[in-house]
């Protein structure tokens, strides 16, 4: 078994710790993706932006990268949570 450096165990445990709070904050995404009302889904959407630092929608894209952290296979945490946050590119047009 391979041993871990200082800063592996770290993002480890960070991962750890946004993996609880994903479990923890799901409710609230839930609320967010059955809400009918738009403000209200806006308002679930901050909460729990401002809580986990990703958008309800990319919670299952975050739990993954988290995962692989704890794997040994994956980023730091920030660095996930950066190219989450990233705007998608803009699609390109098709040639006729």
């Amino acid at each position: 078994m391979e041993s871990l450096s200082a800063d592996q165990l770290m993002e480890q445990l960070r991962a750890d710790i946004h993996l609880a709070n994903l479990d923890l904050f799901e409710d609230l995404a839930l609320l967010h993706d059955t809400e009918p009302n738009a403000q209200l889904r806006a308002d679930f959407a901050r909460q729990y932006h401002k809580l986990l630092g990703v958008d309800p929608p990319q919670r299952l894209k975050f739990q993954a990268g988290l995962q692989a952290i704890l794997d040994g296979n994956g980023k730091i945490v920030a660095e996930l949570i950066a190219n989450l946050e990233a705007p998608a590119p803009p699609p390109t047009k098709k040639d006729p």
